[in-house]
């Protein structure tokens, strides 16, 4: 049986930044109410005596003693952030709440994020979206935001895109960056929405107008892939320095990558790593990610495996799942770490389990090859069709072996070179070299030598040795293409300089052979 292939390699390692994403109260909208001190007010009007000066806590809590209910609030503020009083959650959520009651609409945002995260109270989400309702019917359009971030992933209340789009566009109109940003992001992916570019462009700039830092890095990926305006690198490269400089820690590592590829700036691999720290240190994952990808290829820093793995770990951590893939990769391999079968499952797993089709194509090559557990052909091929769904290109190969090998299933080619037909599409040249073995064959498909050597070609072409080899046994043989032993030994020089020990022992044959 074909060994599987693909499950030990790191399959896309590109470090463009991801499309943009959508903003969670959890996770990136913004801004976030506790940490937002530009929106703590100093009191009512009619009570902003002292509040200037002193201590500003006293004051509040005077203030708050006095019944006004946006000194309460901003009470509530002041023990969440930790900033001029001890930090203290409980107390944070009771003086959030009798702001609330009193009246203050953004003190019910910002208890409805306290019930999102149990932050203080008991986390439920039904009260999480009650307060966001009423933050939002009571005039705070960051409460309109969060509303729409709870329906859009369905926490505490019935998963709504409409009704998402319908209260991010609600709170962008009244002022919010973070509904622009989110309304621009559904207009962006054609969720919930009708897919228009030039209007996410457009949401993108008004976030940006309405003080919005992190807008900078979502308009940069527009103009960074030409979507909605032209392309144009270096514009995309001006915003994400814009954006790194006022501490977007994102918009740095999107610079970084157009700085590593040389794209709209000069390429400068150092000032590229200098960068992807500075996001890994502003807690960005996918900065964590591309500088652990710099130390394991000694890219604009001194090769360091050992590093490598420990900031690899610091984006998984953080939630960057491709990290986390390569992380059970370098556990696999016993690259800076001992060699760990287990743990590399246990990693592999897990980033399945959270959606990733890479972890799930691993996880597949681990109980096929038997690495660290009991060999389960049933497991493996569950988890390759899993990978293969999740569009892993190598999970499609190899699933593509087990159909015609027969292993966990019952043997069917011509499912086999649907498989292989569709990783040939997706560009990887392993699929178009198994596809012209069975061509070649005639396994699953009619034989045809001169289909089989075009794929032979694109797969050779494309970087994979061992097509190389096999199109020169078909200018050896004459069988699809012209018989030529010139052509030949060219291709099994090739193959072999690419790794292929049987195209190095065909070249070393055919060399015999010539001098007879």
């Amino acid at each position: 049986m074909a060994a599987p292939l693909g499950g030990c390699a790191s399959a896309d390692r590109s470090r463009k930044p991801a499309g943009s994403v959508p903003l969670t109260s959890t996770v990136q909208t913004v801004p976030v109410p506790a940490e937002d001190a530009g929106r703590v007010s100093t009191g009512s009007e009619g009570d902003r005596s002292g509040c200037d000066r002193g201590d500003p806590v006293d004051c509040m809590q005077r203030g708050c003693d006095r019944g006004d209910a946006v000194a309460c609030g901003n009470l509530g503020r002041f023990f969440a952030n930790g900033k001029g009083a001890s930090k203290d959650e409980a107390r944070a959520a009771t003086y959030s709440q009798k702001g609330c009651e009193g009246g203050a609409a953004p003190a019910c945002t910002d208890v409805s994020f306290m019930f999102e995260r149990g932050q203080g109270v008991i986390a439920d989400g039904g009260q999480a979206v009650t307060y966001a309702r009423r933050g939002c019917e009571g005039g705070d359009a960051h409460g309109c935001t969060q509303l729409g971030a709870l329906y859009e992933d369905g926490r505490g209340v019935r998963k709504d895109l409409t009704q998402a789009v319908t209260y991010y566009r609600r709170a962008c109109a009244a002022g919010d960056p973070g509904g622009c940003i989110n309304l621009g992001v559904k207009y962006e992916n054609a969720v919930g929405v009708d897919k228009n570019h030039v209007e996410a462009v457009s949401l993108y700039r008004r976030a940006i107008v309405l003080g919005e830092i992190r807008a900078r890095a979502y308009l940069g990926h527009m103009y960074q892939d030409g979507k909605g305006v032209a392309a144009d690198f270096a514009r995309a490269a001006v915003l994400y320095g814009e954006g790194c400089e006022d501490g977007d820690a994102r918009a740095c590592s999107d610079l970084g990558v157009l700085v590593e590829s040389g794209n709209g700036v000069p390429k400068d691999a150092v000032r590229a790593a200098a960068l992807y720290e500075s996001a890994c240190a502003g807690k960005h994952a996918r900065g964590c990610s591309n500088l652990a990808i710099a130390y394991e290829n000694g890219r604009g820093v001194a090769k360091d495996m050992r590093r490598a793995l420990a900031y690899r770990q610091k984006a998984c951590d953080g939630g960057e799942l491709i990290a986390c893939v390569d992380l059970g990769i370098m556990y696999q391999n016993g690259s800076g770490v001992g060699q760990d079968y287990r743990r590399a499952t246990v990693v592999f797993r897990d980033a399945c389990e959270k959606g990733d089709a890479r972890g799930c194509g691993s996880l597949g090559f681990m109980f096929m090859s038997g690495l660290g557990m009991t060999k389960d052909a049933a497991s493996a091929l569950a988890y390759f069709r899993k990978g293969c769904d999740g569009a892993d290109v190598s999970a499609c190969l190899n699933l593509g072996v087990m159909h015609e090998q027969g292993e966990g299933t019952a043997p069917d080619p011509a499912r086999a070179v649907t498989l292989y037909r569709k990783v040939c599409d997706a560009k990887d040249p392993r699929g178009c070299r198994f596809l012209g073995v069975m061509y070649q064959n005639g396994a699953g498909i009619p034989k045809d030598d001169a289909k089989a050597a075009i794929l032979y070609r694109k797969g050779c072409d494309g970087g994979f040795a061992i097509a190389c080899g096999d199109l020169g046994a078909m200018h050896l043989e004459g069988r699809g293409v012209p018989r030529s032993l010139d052509r030949a030994r060219e291709l099994f020089d090739r193959a072999c300089r690419g790794g292929d020990e049987n195209a190095c022992a065909s070249a070393r044959d055919l060399g015999d052979k010539s001098h007879r």
